[in-house]
């Protein structure tokens, strides 16, 4: 598409970066409601996650790329339209998932949801990164070894491993 055809579906450059998101965000949205509405304890659920995220990620990779590069420095100046769109979800999903968990007694009960919710994403965010970005999945190799991007049971179990014993009580 020519940069005047463009202009005919959106008013900038930055509209059209922020459709893409919505893509990625629609994306997001229709794998927390799969794996909701298939329930789940705890750690079930972070298992679906997980797996989706091995998926996804490979699957979307130039999604994951350009969402990587929209949270860096050098789109500042939308990254504060993005991670209130885009985190807001997956925050608000995390604290309903360690909330239930701490209903039901599954939690432990020192543990801070809004710094849990925090952690898991973060865990989640650079699994994401790491198979779709070069540099990240490098990274990845260095701590998890060789194999670890090809060796995806292995990750998700280790991950789930060591949610469990973070976070149970």
């Amino acid at each position: 598409i020519s940069i005047g055809s463009m202009y005919k579906y959106f008013e900038s450059k930055e509209n059209l970066f922020l459709s893409v998101i919505d893509r990625a965000y629609s994306v997001i949205e229709n794998a927390i409601s799969l794996i909701d509405s298939e329930g789940g304890t705890l750690f079930e659920r972070l298992d679906k996650i997980i797996r989706y995220v091995q998926k996804y990620s490979r699957e979307y990779k130039l999604l994951n790329q350009v969402y990587l590069e929209a949270t860096t420095q050098g789109l500042a100046g939308i990254s504060g339209k993005l991670s209130n769109k885009m985190e807001t979800v997956s925050s608000a999903y995390y604290k309903s998932l360690l909330n239930t968990a701490a209903e039901k007694g599954d939690l432990d009960k020192n543990i801070s949801i809004n710094t849990a919710s925090f952690c898991i994403d973060n865990i989640i965010l650079l699994l994401q990164f790491s198979y779709s970005s070069e540099y990240y999945r490098e990274r990845m190799k260095i701590f998890a070894g060789d194999n670890s991007v090809k060796d995806d049971e292995r990750i998700r179990e280790e991950i789930i491993y060591f949610f469990k014993k973070a976070l149970a009580p």
